[in-house]
Formats: C-alpha cells, structure tokens, sequence
C-alpha cells in the first residue's frame, strides 16, 4: 500500500469524525482530553454514537469511514459519491427523524 493511500484512509477516520460534529453540532468525546480520546479511540475501539434518527446511508458512511482497520475505510473519491447521493436524496435522517444540517 502506498503512503498516499495510507494517509487517505487515515485522513477519511478524521473526515468521518468532522462529519459526524457538523451532523450533530457536538463535540464527539466533550467529557475526554486529547490524550485520553486518543488512548480510547485506540485501545478501546470507541466512536461517537449516532441517533437512532439517524439514515441508514449516513450511518453505513460514518461508520465505514471509522473502520477499525484503515484499509477498511473509504477513499475520499468514495466518501464523495456516498455523500452526493445522500444529499441527493435528501437522505441525513430517518423519515421519523430531524436533521441538524440542512442542505439547500
């Protein structure tokens, strides 16, 4: 595997977590430090949780992109189309649920 590709998927774990922030307008781990979150993530395999409101296809993407193995995890030319589609199709929520964001 190629560094490039590495730090691709290494990058798209972050994007994952940056996503899931803009989603729920939360901080993922408010009651971590750095030192701790990291040790967690690690160690423990801890990821932020998602709401039951949540869409399906949002909640394949977020938690593909916190694969636990890095090669596991989407290329951004991946994340793209995923989130093109659900943006398309109107597709942040359940039907029973609210959004935070909003597209326009």
């Amino acid at each position: 595997m190629t560094l490039c590709l590495l730090v691709d998927f290494f990058s798209s774990y972050a994007f994952g977590i940056l996503l899931w922030s803009l989603y729920m307008d939360l901080h993922p781990y408010p009651n971590l430090g750095a030192f701790q979150t990291i040790y967690k993530v690690k160690m423990e395999n801890i990821r932020p949780e998602l709401p039951p409101t949540t869409s399906v296809a949002m909640r394949k993407l977020l938690e593909q992109c916190w694969a636990l193995e890095a090669q596991d995890r989407p290329s951004f030319q991946e994340i793209n189309l995923s989130l093109s589609a659900i943006i398309a199709n109107g597709d942040w929520v359940s039907q029973d649920g609210g959004a935070k964001i909003f597209v326009d």
